[in-house]
């Protein structure tokens, strides 16, 4: 009878740590200067890519942007993941828990880079991913013509 209430204590217990550890690493807002420092550094991570080329959405460059842009966040326990649609719009699928004014600095440094690394102007589809269940649209990220990051967030929930 004691076995399973321990059982039962003890994932509770887990699982209140788990929260709280999230809410810390989440609650202290990083400034930009910080994020600039994370790496690989969208200078680094053009060197490393070479001279601008388009080529296709699921070629050697854009795989290894995807991996080493997702690297920079996950490095520091942001969950992040990027695709490329077949449509061109790159999708950014992050934690629901990640607050919006870091998803938004995410998607704008994602449209930065791969207009700087590809020449190419991609609008970013936003998503929150779980574990378990589908993905949920909540934004989209683009570019205007001057370069000005627009960021809109919506709780449609479309798929």
């Amino acid at each position: 009878m004691k076995k399973p209430l321990i059982i039962i204590v003890s994932v509770f217990v887990l699982i209140v740590l788990v929260w709280i550890i999230h809410q810390i690493a989440y609650a202290a807002p990083l400034g930009v200067e910080q994020l600039a420092r994370w790496t690989p550094t969208p200078v680094s991570l053009t060197a490393e890519l070479g001279p601008v080329q388009r080529g296709h959405w699921n070629d050697r460059r854009h795989m290894k942007f995807r991996i080493q842009f997702q690297k920079r966040y996950r490095n520091h326990s942001f969950a992040v993941g990027i695709r490329t649609r077949k449509d061109g719009h790159l999708k950014l699928m992050v934690d629901p828990m990640i607050p919006r004014w870091y998803t938004a600095r995410i998607a704008t440094s994602l449209e930065r880079e791969y207009l700087a690394d590809f020449g190419l102007r991609s609008k970013v589809v936003i998503y929150e991913t779980y574990i378990i269940g589908p993905q949920r649209l909540i934004g989209h990220s683009w570019l205007d013509p001057q370069g000005i990051a627009h960021v809109i967030f919506t709780d449609s929930g479309a798929r």
